[in-house]
């Protein structure tokens, strides 16, 4: 047997990971060596269900009761595998043949239903307290609910203690709700709503990303209960971890087709997919008073790629979120005197509005003595915590006063540092699984037989990688994707089988691919994708598709560092963009990486430095064109003519003709980078 975990933990944390497959395989391997361990079995029945293989799990589950009969855990998940079957009537005559405690079957059947259990359990109280106490919460009077639970408290039941939080959260009190709900687990855990409720609660006091296991096991025991998929997926959606927050958002709106929140979330969930038509669909039948309907559909609209539409939406915004994403859609589209002004009447609605102060100053050179300055100086004064107005400052004075630039730029990435703090660790590891067993997977696998053959422009941001996928998209026919993000989604369960051993030929990953990639880009025929860190998939990417064509893009390190350094990127990605030590590390893992493809893959891609285009701007153009397949046209040249949507933070740049002003920028400010310098010297990366 493979070198699979056999830890029960570990291959759970696999599981959790969404490495279906490897936890199934490393289960097995583990069953192999202890065939009637009960947690291995439990584990192995719910990779089955996770799978959608509800009679392999209840066998799984059957096998292990038999060693363990008592086992309420094993039961609660041989009741979910019944409901799941739809076999929740004859589980119940099961049930009845099994000596199990009343309360207890009463609330395994609730579960073989698919829809949970409620917490029963009254301890000290009787019904009567408990119709009162249900009573004044139905009233909104939650003093006196709280009051009438009291005298039950030294012997509370699940129930009780449901209602006490219950009582407790209606009086704002989440953290007195969450120990109430946690008492409420330990006697009756498979109660579904007290695990939804105990999310809600956790998410008040650590946030939606704490408040996530909570929620997400409240679907488990109650997988079609509308409430409780949709906690979770709006708890997901939150915490930013799409491969939850898409699914349950879906089975929520197949339970609950009509529900405005549903629909909400449904929509949210089309535009991660980058399917804007079905986000119109859904944001379109959402209540005119829903609050943020139009910033919905507008989002739609645009992730169709329907710009005049999503203008349209907008046409007559007046509060500052709308005008806001109307002067920004407008940068992007190069109306750069219309995006002034919407930016400037967002920032009149509402001064402290750190979006539109960002967009504006990295959109538009403001005079010395433009009033927007004095606005954010202001805002800065008020709420020494205004990040992205300290941003937008240190942008817009920069040319004047360079010094109080960069002493506003210090200060603002340590609060973006702060509020997104980065684990150079994450990335590491990650580096380690994809140029480590996997890479050696990757390379046994059968070949590619793809077709699909787009153009991967990849390196580090501020690297250049704009202007070379505009010189690309100047060709006749040729879609610019832009940062498209969809690779590391399709290339996933690739992954996963090649860890699993099951030697996958890479086609479902390449079909998902192109088709993520062309929902988004709306390209019929050949695009490019600038996706970032397309850099550490190079291996796969190439086995995957053969046909596609990567360019990566090299550029003075100091320069992006500087670049890394004195820009914002939208909160949450690019983590290590905000630190020195960050950025240094960042730097020499592209290093590290293009070094190691350029030994285990040494034709699988054109490098091309960003100052040799600078230099030989026709020379390195047609070189571009040869290594991708272009036919060589003039309008490579000026590019900077074409219209198109840039969503990047180089909009203005490509907008103009190449330009030298920003090489060796980092010499005008080297004293003020010294930390910057002195990291990556210190990690051999400055140039000879």
């Amino acid at each position: 047997m493979s070198d699979f975990p056999r830890d029960p933990a570990l291959i759970r944390r696999l599981l959790d990971s969404g490495r279906i497959l490897t936890a199934r395989a490393a289960v097995d391997a583990a069953l192999h060596d202890a065939p009637d361990n009960v947690r291995l079995l439990q584990l192995a029945g719910r990779i089955a269900m996770v799978q959608d293989d509800a009679a392999a799990a209840a066998i799984l589950l059957d096998r292990a009761l038999e060693h363990a009969k008592g086992d309420a855990v094993l039961w609660v998940d041989r009741a979910l595998a019944a409901g799941a079957m739809g076999e929740a009537k004859s589980f119940g005559r099961v049930l009845k043949r099994s000596g199990m405690p009343p309360h207890f079957a009463i609330a395994l059947g609730d579960l073989a239903t698919g829809r949970g259990a409620s917490a029963r359990g009254l301890g000290a109280a009787d019904a009567r307290t408990v119709r009162r106490a249900e009573a004044a919460l139905a009233k909104r009077d939650f003093t006196t609910a709280e009051g009438v639970l009291r005298p039950a408290l030294a012997k509370p039941g699940a129930k009780v203690l449901s209602l006490l939080a219950a009582a407790r959260r209606g009086k704002g009190d989440p953290r007195g709700a969450a120990q109430a709900l946690t008492a409420a687990l330990k006697a009756e855990p498979w109660a579904a709503e007290l695990r939804t409720a105990l999310g809600e609660a956790t998410a008040r006091i650590s946030g939606p990303l704490a408040a996530l296991p909570h929620a997400l096991e409240g679907v488990r025991l109650a997988p079609r209960s509308a409430p409780a998929l949709l906690s979770a997926a709006r708890l997901a959606r939150a915490a930013g971890v799409e491969r939850h927050a898409g699914p349950l958002a879906d089975r929520a709106l197949d339970l609950a087709p009509s529900d405005p929140l549903a629909r909400r979330l449904g929509a949210e969930a089309a535009l991660v997919r980058h399917d804007g038509r079905s986000a119109i669909r859904l944001a379109s039948k959402l209540p005119s008073t829903w609050s943020d309907r139009t910033q919905v559909l507008f989002r739609a609209h645009a992730a169709a790629r329907d710009d005049a539409a999503a203008l349209d939406v907008l046409a007559d915004a007046t509060d500052t979120v709308a005008l806001t994403l109307r002067g920004q859609l407008r940068q992007s589209m190069g109306d750069a005197e219309a995006a002034e002004a919407d930016l400037r009447a967002a920032i009149a609605a509402e001064p402290a509005n750190g979006t539109a102060h960002r967009a504006l100053a990295y959109g538009t050179t403001l005079a010395e003595d433009d009033p927007a300055l004095d606005v954010m100086r202001a805002q800065v004064d008020a709420n020494p915590n205004a990040r992205l107005v300290r941003y937008a400052l240190a942008r817009a004075i920069e040319p004047y006063d360079p010094d109080e630039a960069f002493d506003y730029l210090a200060r603002a990435n340590d609060l973006q540092a702060k509020a997104f703090p980065y684990d150079p660790k994450v990335d590491d590891a990650e580096w380690a699984r994809l140029s480590g067993p996997l890479w050696d997977a990757v390379r046994t696998a059968p070949e590619g037989t793809a077709t699909v053959d787009p153009i991967f422009v990849t390196g580090l941001p501020r690297s250049g990688t704009t202007l070379v996928e505009s010189v690309l998209a100047a060709a006749p026919g040729i879609t610019a994707g832009g940062e498209l993000s969809v690779l590391q989604g399709a290339l996933f369960p690739y992954y996963d089988a090649l860890e699993a051993e099951l030697r996958p030929d890479g086609s479902t990953a390449a079909a998902a691919y192109e088709a993520a990639a062309r929902r988004r880009s709306g390209a019929e025929g050949r695009f490019t994708d600038k996706s970032i860190h397309t850099f550490l998939h190079l291996g796969a990417l190439a086995a995957v598709m053969p046909q596609a064509a990567i360019v990566v893009v090299r550029r003075d390190p100091r320069d992006v560092a500087l670049s890394m350094w004195r820009n914002h990127f939208p909160d949450g990605t690019q983590r290590y963009a905000a630190t020195v030590d960050g950025i240094a590390r960042h730097i020499a893992l592209f290093d590290r990486v293009l070094g190691f493809w350029r030994d285990a893959r040494p034709n699988a891609f054109h490098e091309i430095a960003y100052e040799d285009l600078l230099d030989d701007t026709e020379g390195q153009a047609r070189a571009l064109y040869d290594a991708t397949g272009l036919e060589w046209t003039p309008d490579a040249l000026s590019f900077h003519e074409k219209t198109r949507r840039i969503d990047t933070l180089s909009f203005a740049q490509v907008r103009r003709p190449v330009y030298r002003d920003s090489r060796g920028g980092w010499r005008k400010h080297e004293a003020r980078i010294r930390p910057l310098l002195d990291a990556l010297e210190a990690r051999n990366l400055l140039p000879d």
